[in-house]
């Protein structure tokens, strides 16, 4: 399939503009004493470390069935069942550097999904105009029954504020042992790490507040070397944020949101599924 090399471009067009506006007060999050840090868009994560001594805790949830299949039988997919669900948590053990863990159940797959990363932050926007970070970690694929397979991740990630309610973020990310819903061959579908499955790809972020305490978020994921979905992956909703928590309702294209899974796209074109994710934050 053809790659969108015009998302691409645009979106390299976007980030090389936003490096030559003058730096502001982020848009991410103005107010971090009166509102919670938020760790990720959905599930491609900021730039922006959580700061230490903040605990993450989130659930997330992404329905199987196409939001508009059933709209009124299923509720959006929702009363359809294999719900992808992830549980995870995240810890600023410094200012700049932050650890995290999250579990994704299995659906069709023979297998559960660990993931252990961490992100180092190297320079804040209020300092030098731009956020940028590193990310890496590890993927334990857990088979019953079975020999388990594993995998790496690494990326980095630049962020920008392009005025005082728009947040853009981009970058690159890969994975030595990707996943996407309908991958790995014929079902039951497992995982070996003897699998030709590395993918690389350009995430995109953008965070839209509306009002205090109310954003328009959206995300992609745009492969462009190795093991690939077939279509970009996108998402986009709503995101409410309070002093200890941030509820978000979307649509997006893939049900997954861990490492090996966000690289790769999707395979579901323009059939998004509804998803939510809760997070709770803990300490200043």
């Amino acid at each position: 399939m053809k790659k969108p090399a015009f998302y691409k471009i645009m979106a390299a067009l976007a980030l090389a503009g936003a490096a030559l506006l003058p730096a502001e007060t982020s848009a991410l999050n103005p107010d971090p004493d009166s509102y919670i840090t938020p760790d990720r868009f959905f599930a491609c994560y900021l730039p922006n470390t959580v700061g230490k001594g903040r605990l993450l805790f989130t659930v997330d949830h992404r329905a199987a069935e196409p939001a508009f299949d059933n709209p009124l039988e299923d509720g959006f997919g929702l009363d359809a069942g294999a719900f992808k669900i992830g549980l995870g948590l995240r810890y600023g053990l410094l200012d700049n550097f932050d650890v995290g863990f999250r579990r994704a159940n299995n659906i069709w797959e023979t297998y559960d999904t660990y993931e252990w990363d961490a992100r180092y932050q190297l320079q804040w926007e209020e300092k030098l105009g731009v956020d940028l970070s590193m990310t890496g970690g590890f993927t334990w694929f857990y088979i019953p029954d079975a020999e388990d397979a594993s995998g790496f991740g690494l990326g980095l990630l630049l962020g920008k504020t392009l005025s005082r309610r728009i947040y853009l973020s981009t970058g690159f990310l890969s994975h030595t042992n990707s996943s996407y819903a309908n991958g790995m061959a014929a079902p039951p579908m497992g995982k070996t790490d003897s699998a030709d499955v590395f993918s690389v790809a350009l995430p995109v972020g953008l965070n839209v507040t509306l009002k205090k305490g109310l954003s328009l978020t959206a995300e992609g994921a745009l492969p462009f070397s190795g093991y690939s979905a077939g279509y970009p992956s996108w998402a986009a909703g709503l995101k409410i944020e309070t002093l200890q928590h941030t509820f978000s309702l979307f649509l997006t294209t893939t049900q997954y949101f861990t490492a090996d899974g966000f690289v790769c796209g999707s395979d579901r074109g323009a059939n998004p599924v509804l998803g939510f994710l809760i997070t709770r934050q803990s300490g200043k």
